[in-house]
Order: structure tokens, then C-alpha cells, then sequence
């Protein structure tokens, strides 16, 4: 049997000190995907790592081991940012194709049921942009980080920043109007 074998028998057994050991190798990489991909302050970042471990607490019984733990602890990871990102829809956190893209004028004429209908649209889009892009815009829109916070959090200048924010929501433009066939909303 080989470490990674008897580690997921201990994980499975529920030992406490195999669960500490996993904490301590797994979280800074969790930690840093939350906070630079969402572009999280820190107690929100710690919140979703922690929803990490008890989604892998509940459901290791049910882990093959036929990839690697982290692997696993990642796949678990992309289903919380995805449900976070989901979850910020349903608040009503609103965002304007305008913002993301200039496909149309004035947006604020619009009844509520048509921004909830087009921020589900521009959501959808997300997962389907290059990962650089979909951080800086969801980082600029969505949690309203301005450019030096971006910069300073992905560790690049902030022309870079305001190049990947361009570049991204022409990509998101070109999507939206691709599967909606929208010209003008």
C-alpha cells in the first residue's frame, strides 16, 4: 500500500490527524484559487476553503482515489466558486452588459425581470472565457475590485489589467451575441 493509499484510508476513517495534515498541505492553494479567481477578501476566501472541507468530509466515503486528493479537493473547489458565483445571481447583484461589454445604451429603463434575464445570460458566459479574463472581470464586476487591487492580488502591472478587461469583454460581447443572436438588447 502506498502513502497515498493509507492517507485516503485515514481521511476515510475519519482520524483526525490525517484531516489536519490534508488542512495544512491543501489550504494555501485553495486559499490563493478563491482569492485571486474571485478576487475574495480574505474572510470570505476562508469561508468557501472551510465549505471545501466539509464537502470532502461529508462525501470521502464516496472518493475512489482513483486521481489524487487534490485533484479531488480542486473539482470540489470549482463547484463552490461556481455556486458562489451563482448564489451573488440570485442576490441581485446586477451587471450590466453595458459594463461588461457596450452592447446597448441606457439600462436603466429596464424592469427587474429583464436585468435578472440578462445577468443570467452574461453569467452563463463566464465559464466559457479564458480563465485570466473571467478573473479580472469577475474581480472588477462583480466584486467591484478597481484596477491597482486586481494588479496587486494577480501580481501583474495594470495596464495588463485594463488590457484583460478590454480583451475579455470583447470575447464576452462576441459570445453573448453568438448564442443569443442579439445585435442590440
Amino acid at each position: 500500500m502506498n502513502d497515498a493509499q493509507k492517507e485516503l484510508q485515514e481521511l476515510k476513517k475519519g482520524e483526525q490527524k490525517a484531516w489536519e495534515n490534508l488542512v495544512e498541505k491543501t489550504s494555501p492553494k485553495l486559499f490563493a484559487l478563491f482569492g485571486s479567481m474571485l478576487g475574495l477578501p480574505n474572510r470570505q476566501a476562508r469561508e468557501l476553503v472551510s465549505d471545501v472541507y466539509v464537502r470532502a468530509y461529508k462525501n470521502i466515503s464516496g472518493f475512489r482515489g482513483d486521481a489524487k486528493i487534490t485533484t479531488w479537493l480542486s473539482v470540489i473547489a470549482t463547484n463552490i466558486a461556481r455556486d458562489y458565483i451563482k448564489r451573488r445571481i440570485k442576490d441581485n447583484k446586477h451587471i450590466s452588459i453595458d459594463d461588461v461589454g457596450g452592447l446597448h445604451g441606457n439600462t436603466s429603463d429596464e424592469n427587474e425581470i429583464g436585468r435578472k434575464r440578462e445577468n443570467r445570460k452574461i453569467y452563463e458566459l463566464f465559464p466559457q472565457l479564458p480563465e485570466s479574463y473571467r478573473r479580472v472581470l469577475i474581480m472588477h464586476y462583480i466584486e467591484g475590485k478597481k484596477y491597482k487591487t486586481i494588479a496587486d492580488a494577480m501580481n501583474i502591472p495594470i495596464g495588463t489589467v485594463k488590457t484583460l478587461i478590454y480583451r475579455g469583454k470583447k470575447i464576452l460581447r462576441e459570445k453573448y451575441i453568438k448564442n443569443y443572436g442579439e445585435r442590440e438588447l
